[in-house]
């Protein structure tokens, strides 16, 4: 089965300014809640005003740590500007110490992207995608914890990839070596006894 990485879901601006996108993230407003942010407001915002209101109600804490933190800043914008996993992973690499507060906020299990879905409008469900809708819900229904582990693991990510380029066992075998710790949380949703396997087999084929 051919998975890709989904997008993150809204665009973020940090400094407040709705609608600009991502594209200057980590220059503006990249000291917000320094010293304790009590605005109520955070330095991070979309250009959709009900998911704005989500972010600052529920999910204030997550995104205050990421908008005060350089890093996570850098690594938003980068994230951003990525279509594909091997962009994303060369992100998380590059803003390794920003992936935390990251993660926290908009990651795959991060509070926007769960406790701000339907407000922010995200449909990246578990953050991994296959050609067929069927497939996709159910990996988001029954296998969701296996599918935004694997999504949150750039070893996973690449692998994954990688050996969705191979053609014979001596290529799969030099991916599993070059992302060793995402062969474990591939498996466990993809691999013979995996979620997908066990309880998604009519659905993912």
């Amino acid at each position: 089965m051919g998975l890709v990485a989904c997008a993150e879901g809204e665009t973020l601006d940090p400094g407040g300014d709705s609608g600009v996108g991502g594209g200057t993230a980590g220059t503006g407003g990249a000291t917000a809640g320094t010293g304790g942010n009590t605005s109520g407001t955070c330095g991070l915002a979309t250009n959709d005003p009900v998911c704005d209101n989500c972010i600052n109600t529920t999910c204030f804490s997550s995104c205050d740590a990421c908008a005060s933190n350089q890093v996570c800043l850098d690594l938003l914008t980068c994230i951003q500007g990525c279509n594909d996993a091997t962009c994303e992973n060369t992100c998380r690499g590059q803003y390794a110490a920003g992936e935390a507060a990251f993660n926290g906020f908009v990651g795959d299990t991060g509070c926007m992207s769960v406790s701000c879905a339907d407000a922010c409008g995200s449909s990246s469900g578990c953050g991994l995608t296959s050609s067929d809708t069927a497939c996709d819900t159910c990996m988001t229904t029954s296998c969701y914890n296996e599918c935004a582990s694997c999504s949150d693991t750039p070893d996973c990510l690449s692998l994954l990839d990688c050996l969705g380029a191979c053609t014979d066992a001596t290529c799969e075998d030099s991916c599993i070596n070059s992302y060793p710790n995402g062969y474990d949380p591939l498996m466990s949703l993809l691999g013979t006894g995996g979620c997908l396997d066990v309880l998604c087999t009519t659905e993912c084929g």
